[in-house]
C-alpha cells in the first residue's frame, strides 16, 4: 500500500481493489476509535479508480499512462488569460479593501 497525503486529503494505491477496501475498512474504523483529533470521511470525494481511467489526485490529473496533467480545463483558462495579457484586455486585479484603503489615503 502506498498513502500520500496532501493538506486534508488522503491518497491511497495498492496493487489490487481488494487490498485498497481493506485498508480503507481498517482506517475508517481507526479514526472512529480515535478520539482526538476528530477525523472525518466526506463520501463525496472518495473514489476507486483502476488503471485506464481518469483520476484526480490533490487537484491534478493523473493519466493512464502515469503522467501529471492539469487538465484540460485548466490549460484552456491559462490560455485564455495569457491571451488577454498579452492583447492588453486582461481584466485588472481587484484591490483589496485594506489596499483600497491605503490607495485613497495617498491621494487624498
Amino acid at each position: 500500500m502506498i498513502y500520500t497525503r496532501y493538506a486534508d486529503d488522503i491518497t491511497v494505491s495498492g496493487k489490487n481493489v481488494e487490498d485498497v477496501l481493506r485498508f480503507e475498512a481498517s482506517f475508517m474504523r481507526t479514526i472512529k476509535a480515535t478520539k482526538s483529533p476528530v477525523l472525518a470521511s466526506n463520501d463525496e470525494k472518495r473514489g476507486i479508480y483502476l488503471k485506464g481511467q481518469r483520476r484526480m489526485v490533490t487537484g491534478l490529473i493523473v493519466t493512464p499512462t502515469n503522467e501529471i496533467s492539469i487538465g484540460r480545463e485548466r490549460k484552456r483558462l491559462i490560455s485564455v488569460m495569457l491571451h488577454q495579457v498579452l492583447i492588453g484586455s486582461a481584466p485588472r486585479r481587484r484591490e483589496s479593501p485594506v489596499e483600497e484603503e491605503a490607495t485613497q489615503r495617498i491621494v487624498d
